[in-house]
């Protein structure tokens, strides 16, 4: 191992356990506690520590010793994320595979990106394809390319599988400017493939949602694109020139009838598309921004955020008419600004802006709370549900084992759940496995 720099390695690990135990014991308290006693935490000594964990890591990669360096070197994101500010991004999961691959997006939709297959010990780039997403049941993946988009049913690791769907961006576009005249929207965009920030396939693959900053749209396999957000109504209304959505976000419910969907400027949106029904429900903080069903398709999550905070509500889809134009719903949630999630369990896993998830039932009750670090950009069940993937604006994509036992010491949350192995993808260097 001559990668390793044993007195910096210890430090490391002293400092990281030392200050791993010290933010446990001070969430602890606060939770019992309901945060009245002011606790002080000793600042982590490890961020004057990153450039020389960094050289270590790539190291270690090229020796082959990867295991030996999870163990030597426990891996955390804080300590690095400062020093290596300017290699960071937005790292997404997408689509997993029953052999526990992952198609990451690396870079987000306004900036140049690439597509990752990610597996425990190797990772590579995908050439040709510009965005993808995959059907809640893990089955079906729509694919984003310079001709149009495609559904696959059951796709290999090369992307390759039964095409259930296809639509041209020609179709696209002719379909779009029908409806919205010469309102500028994703129709315009040159290279509209990679423009997106949610594909979701649903129906057995016959229709698909995609939602981009440019505007929300609904697909469909006869060829029919229609347009959800915003509406041709309100684009007369307010006299809109241009099409352009900030913290735009959809879902599709496990049984594909429901969608669910906004943006910052929206109430939450709820349509019944079977029915052609739409509601509207009120947010209870300032902007609408993520949304999410559960794992059993009773309820739909929506979040509403004001800065780094915000306020999350569930509503039953079996009120969801009754309850639509009411002032107030079911909070579940009043801290998380969300970013991510996936349906899990009795209710959801969420992803916040500090960089904590937490898994809620639909009333609310908290299982546990993990801190990954890095502001979350991305979560993706495995085929099994054993496994969380993880992405992070600091670059990183985390695997998480959710049926773990006994909590590491290095780690905070206040579960037994455990990180198995992470990927660092930063801009400037090769996939470094951790």
């Amino acid at each position: 191992m001559n990668w390793l720099q044993e007195e910096t390695a210890q430090t490391w690990r002293e400092e990281g356990k030392r200050y791993a135990g010290d933010v446990n014991e001070y969430v602890r308290i606060g939770m019992e506690t309901d945060w009245e006693l002011e606790e002080q935490i000793e600042d982590d000594a490890r961020p004057p520590l990153a450039h020389k964990a960094v050289k270590m890591i790539v190291a270690a990669n090229e020796a082959g010793e990867v295991d030996k360096l999870r163990e030597y070197l426990p891996p955390a994101t804080w300590p690095l994320t400062e020093a290596f500010k300017d290699e960071t991004q937005s790292i997404k999961p997408l689509f997993v595979w029953p052999n526990g691959e992952v198609l990451v997006r690396t870079g987000a939709s306004w900036e140049p990106n690439t597509l990752v297959i990610a597996g425990e010990e190797r990772a590579r780039k995908l050439s040709g394809i510009a965005m993808a997403g995959g059907s809640n049941d893990g089955v079906y993946l729509a694919v984003s390319e310079g001709s149009g988009i495609r559904v696959l049913k059951q796709p290999d690791t090369t992307l390759a599988g039964e095409e259930v769907f296809s639509l041209t961006w020609e179709t696209f576009r002719s379909q779009v400017q029908e409806q919205l005249g010469d309102v500028t929207s994703l129709a315009n965009e040159e290279e509209p493939e990679g423009r997106m920030e949610q594909l979701i396939p649903f129906d057995h693959g016959q229709q698909v949602l995609l939602v981009s900053m440019q505007g929300i749209y609904q697909l469909r396999a006869n060829g029919q694109v229609l347009v959800l957000y915003p509406s041709q109504e309100s684009m007369q209304k307010w006299k809109l020139d241009e099409v352009h959505v900030d913290m735009v976000h959809g879902a599709v419910s496990p049984d594909g009838r429901w969608l669910a969907y906004g943006g910052q400027d929206s109430d939450h949106l709820l349509e019944d598309w079977e029915q052609g029904v739409r509601h509207e429900y009120e947010p209870q903080s300032s902007y609408p921004h993520f949304s999410l069903f559960s794992a059993d398709g009773s309820h739909v999550w929506f979040n509403a955020c004001h800065f780094y905070n915000g306020d999350t509500i569930t509503i039953p889809l079996a009120e969801a008419d009754s309850l639509a134009g009411e002032d107030e719903q079911t909070v579940v949630n009043h801290e998380m600004r969300v970013y991510a999630g996936v349906a899990y369990g009795d209710g959801c896993i969420l992803g916040d802006a500090y960089g904590y998830l937490r898994y809620l039932s639909n009333e609310g009750t908290e299982h546990w709370r993990y801190f990954v670090g890095g502001t979350l950009s991305g979560l993706h069940l495995s085929i099994d549900g054993r496994e969380l993937h993880v992405g992070t604006y600091a670059g990183m994509l985390h695997r998480i084992d959710l049926t773990n036992s006994k909590r590491s010491d290095y780690e905070i949350g206040t579960g037994t759940i455990r990180e198995t192995g992470r990927w660092l993808l930063w801009k400037n260097y090769e996939p470094l496995r951790w």
